[in-house]
């Protein structure tokens, strides 16, 4: 006899690791067999049903128990059940979906870097997954090397980036604030978290400079091996008042895994999202830069050299924040 649903405690040592299709096997694997050499639980721990109703009871089961689902996308469909006409990998999304709904189940997401189908409804399936809010409904979505989707579980399943903002006080990525008009003497400095590829460093000292004249603490990238710079960038994200994205030597495909950290911050512990966010467009001039226009993020066009007057309006309403 199955446990009732409401008996069941979710436990953040426990994963759902979502069954996935051919061609991800081997990655399926390499995951699985990582998190139980950290001594995670790892879901499903046996075959799943074959059947609609006995899957779909099955698997929301399993998600009951879990504090995290990881669902890993291929270029490939996934195996049908016997009276179900919908892949796998699509039934599993819309279960975690429904358990994110109910009970707050964090999620990832991962689908190769521009993964395309042959196949035209999974093809079809590869843009829902990117593109619907629903579908990636209380997921972090991950198009990237796997390595990124590594260092996203390990954040994840991290309690230390939850930490309240003083915790971080004296991190060394931190710029202290310079003096202006702009800073009230009887307040802390507000954060601008300047988001930049460490290549940048050297152009972006003219804007760090601006900021931190106005009143502000600059936060920086860290340094280091990959899974402490990555745990440093959330804990920023966590903190910061604001977020300024620097589009200079990466492509655009970065901008966006950088827009979307912005965008999914609230799953990493912070309690509102990033209102104050932007893209300052650096040099050198490109095709993707000139017509880069993101949505609920503003735009700072410094193709031409940099100028204090196009970022005044936006720090003004930092400032005047409370």
């Amino acid at each position: 006899m199955k446990r009732p649903l409401a008996a069941q405690t979710p436990t953040s040592k426990t994963i759902f690791l979502a069954d996935t299709s051919p061609d991800l096997s081997l990655i399926h694997s390499e995951i699985r067999s990582e998190l139980l050499a950290y001594g995670y639980r790892v879901l499903p721990e046996e075959p799943l049903p074959t059947t609609l109703e006995a899957f779909s009871d099955t698997v929301r089961e399993l998600l009951a128990e879990c504090r995290l689902s990881v669902h890993l996308v291929g270029r490939e469909t996934s195996e049908t059940l016997a009276d179900d006409s919908r892949p796998g990998v699509a039934l599993l999304n819309e279960l975690a979906v429904e358990a994110s709904h109910k009970t707050g189940l964090s999620r990832l997401i991962w689908l190769p870097v521009a993964a395309e189908s042959d196949d035209d409804r999974h093809q079809a399936f590869l843009e829902f997954i990117r593109n619907d809010p629903q579908a990636q409904f209380g997921a972090e979505l991950f198009e990237t090397p796997i390595e990124e989707l590594k260092f996203g579980i390990h954040d994840r399943l991290k309690t230390d980036v939850r930490q309240e903002p003083h915790a971080a006080q004296a991190h060394p990525m931190m710029r202290k604030a310079g003096t202006s008009a702009h800073k009230n003497a009887k307040t802390q400095a507000k954060r601008i978290y300047l988001i930049c590829d460490r290549r940048d460093l050297d152009q972006t000292l003219k804007l760090e400079d601006f900021l931190a004249d106005s009143g502000f603490e600059v936060l920086l990238p860290s340094d280091g091996d990959p899974a402490a710079v990555r745990t440093a960038h959330i804990e920023a994200l966590c903190i910061c008042d604001a977020a300024i994205i620097y589009f200079g030597t990466p492509g655009e495909q970065w901008v966006r895994t950088k827009i979307r950290d912005i965008q999914k911050i609230t799953g990493y512990g912070r309690l509102k999202p990033i209102m104050h966010r932007g893209i300052y467009v650096a040099q050198p001039p490109t095709n993707a830069k000139k017509s880069f226009d993101p949505e609920d993020l503003a735009v700072f066009n410094g193709l031409d050299g940099f100028s204090p007057a196009i970022m005044a309006a936006f720090l003004d309403v930092i400032q005047a924040a409370i």
